[in-house]
């Protein structure tokens, strides 16, 4: 948790990156794309644009399924 948001008792909100496995803050990040009325978030320019190159390959990542992948 930040400071900010232990002041103010927030907790950051976490996401994985479905192309790499990576944890996302969404609040942080400056990538995201929408898939099927979910918003994915990611953790580089590179791991964005292999998922919108196909999302229909990545979107399975966020049912728990590892997917290996590398940055850009």
């Amino acid at each position: 948790m930040s400071f900010l948001g232990s002041l103010f008792g927030r907790k950051s909100v976490k996401e994985t990156d479905p192309v790499c496995g990576m944890t996302v803050n969404p609040q942080e990040t400056e990538w995201a794309s929408a898939h099927s009325g979910v918003t994915y978030f990611f953790c580089s320019k590179g791991c964005k644009e292999s998922f919108e190159a196909d999302p229909a390959k990545f979107a399975t990542a966020q049912s728990g399924t590892t997917i290996q992948g590398h940055h850009s």
